[in-house]
């Protein structure tokens, strides 16, 4: 048998090259697996944002906790699902991280649950979904009352694969857009990317396909200076996210008012 090398742990074996097949890094992959595994990871990194390098780095790591998993435990993932699990392993991290720096700042605040912003009025909850393998994502609008009844939303699919953090950034763009049109009384928008609130409070933006959607994200807030955009745990955005998810089956948009249809 052949020595085992990372390059064929990571990029030739043929699950390996499934579970790539199956990511955001897919076209990358496709084109660039013949190179060898430093070259081949420098060159990705010169590709990604912050965000997205911390989603490589999980995938990275799922792969080969993946192949030793299936040598020492006989278990492992699909590979179409490695991708999604790191994705998901990620934003858990994120939020992880989050919990902590409150606490720190605070022990009587870490002793408390954390709270959604009250609203007077209507409040808007935004989420997004990609599907890696049919090349497409989705965002996800949920409206609801003062009493925390939906009241009205919205889902829509778009073609392409883009980064997470761009994907949610949309998601906040659209949401303001629409409530703009329609005239909602909307004061709070609520999003469970960490990453886009803090950019948007500290305006310390790059040349990047996300600044450019937060800019024009920061352009919309200018003809709504009462709405104020906050962070909200993923498992407080459960109806946004389950729409986003529902958003990737359409070919069209789904818009509605009352109650949330049929998921």
């Amino acid at each position: 048998m052949d020595k085992e090398t990372i390059h064929h742990a990571l990029l030739d074996c043929s699950r390996a090259r499934k579970a790539w097949r199956y990511s955001r890094f897919a076209n990358y992959f496709h084109t660039s697996k013949t190179l060898d595994i430093a070259a081949f990871l420098h060159g990705l990194f010169h590709m990604l944002d912050k965000n997205d390098v911390g989603i490589l780095f999980c995938f990275i790591w799922a792969l080969w906790n993946q192949r030793n998993n299936i040598v020492h435990n006989q278990f492992t993932l699909p590979p179409q699902e490695v991708y999604d699990w790191s994705l998901n392993y990620f934003f858990k991290f994120l939020d992880a991280q989050h919990h902590y720096v409150s606490g720190s700042q605070s022990t009587s605040n870490s002793a408390q649950p954390r709270q959604i912003p009250i609203s007077t009025g209507f409040k808007i909850f935004t989420d997004a979904a990609i599907d890696s393998v049919n090349q497409k994502h989705s965002i996800g609008v949920v409206v609801l009352d003062a009493d925390n009844a939906v009241k009205a939303g919205f889902s829509a699919p778009f073609s392409g694969l883009v980064p997470p953090a761009v994907a949610e950034a949309k998601a906040v763009f659209q949401a303001i857009q629409w409530a703009q049109l329609i005239s909602l009384p909307v004061d709070v928008l609520l999003t469970d990317c960490k990453s886009i609130v803090d950019k948007l409070s500290s305006s310390s933006w790059n040349n990047s396909v996300l600044d450019d959607v937060l800019s024009n994200i920061q352009n919309l807030l200018s003809f709504s200076p009462r709405l104020t955009i906050s962070y909200v745990p993923r498992e407080n955005n459960f109806l946004a996210h389950k729409l986003a998810k529902f958003g990737l089956g359409l070919d069209n948009e789904l818009v509605w008012n009352g109650s949330l249809p049929s998921l």
